[in-house]
């Protein structure tokens, strides 16, 4: 990411232009922010996942959108899906149920 005007951050004065970086990890896992950050708890966002709306998805940090974003995101996409389909291809996916046999 980029400036692109003059901003204060906490004190600091951060010129128009100048490159920035966004601590993901630290945000994370800051416990003014979330209880236990260091345990894996996705039950967390069961209540809060209603409230994200489509405009918030979109403006997050990992979307790696824009200058600074990821060159191979749109590669890494295609990939993905070509591999989800390959496995649903080569493998026969099940219930969970048993199933009715006839004998």
């Amino acid at each position: 990411m980029e400036t692109s005007s003059i901003i204060t951050v906490k004190g600091y004065h951060v010129p128009a232009k100048t490159r920035v970086f966004i601590n993901i990890w630290s945000i994370h896992r800051d416990p003014s922010y979330w209880d236990r950050p260091e345990e894996f708890m996705p039950e967390r966002f069961i209540n809060k996942i209603l409230l994200i709306s489509k405009a918030m998805i979109s403006t997050t940090f990992l979307s790696a959108q824009g200058e600074g974003g990821c060159p191979g995101m749109s590669f890494a996409m295609v990939v993905i899906k070509l591999a989800i389909a390959n496995l649903l291809y080569c493998f026969d996916c099940l219930t969970g149920r048993h199933p009715v046999m006839k004998i």
